[in-house]
């Protein structure tokens, strides 16, 4: 009896957690994650015009933490021109998720430009990200597309 009891529960607290993650969407994000490979797609008029693939290693690293009260911290560093030295940026911000879209507020203004809007997917301890956006300059048309693949670290 003990056992089943045992068992009883933990298949209701696996029912509780997936309910609680429905009705909080942010909780799937809740953590660290470190980024481990980045690609950029630059488009002029349709026309492919670059692509960069990037891998993060112990010399450059890109790191953001989601916490449960809905603000995160990202960091970036970068191994700088000294054998030990580092360039750091560290910005914080509040996200939320929208009919499965990431949106990232840096700071407390709400411009265009320090608001993010990402599409993303997370795939076992993979957090993947999509920027996809585009501008018109003088006729042309410029579009930015860049995907980020991140790991939960605990």
């Amino acid at each position: 009896m003990n056992k089943l009891a045992q068992i009883l529960s933990k298949i209701s607290s696996s029912f509780r957690i997936n309910f609680l993650n429905s009705e909080n969407e942010t909780s799937v994000l809740v953590g660290n994650w470190d980024a481990i490979s980045y690609t950029e797609k630059l488009y002029e008029n349709g026309e492919l015009i670059n692509v960069d693939d990037f891998s993060y290693d112990i010399n450059n690293r890109f790191q953001i933490r989601f916490k449960k009260d809905d603000t995160f911290v990202q960091l970036e560093k970068t191994r700088g021109q000294g054998r030990n030295t580092f360039d750091e940026s560290k910005k914080k911000g509040v996200y939320h998720i929208k009919e499965g879209e990431l949106t990232l507020n840096y700071g407390n203004t709400f411009d265009e430009e320090s608001v993010v809007k990402l599409a993303f997917s997370i795939e076992g301890k993979h957090l993947i990200t999509i920027n996809d956006y585009q501008r018109t300059d003088v006729g042309d048309v410029y579009r930015h597309l860049s995907k980020r693949k991140f790991e939960r670290k605990f």
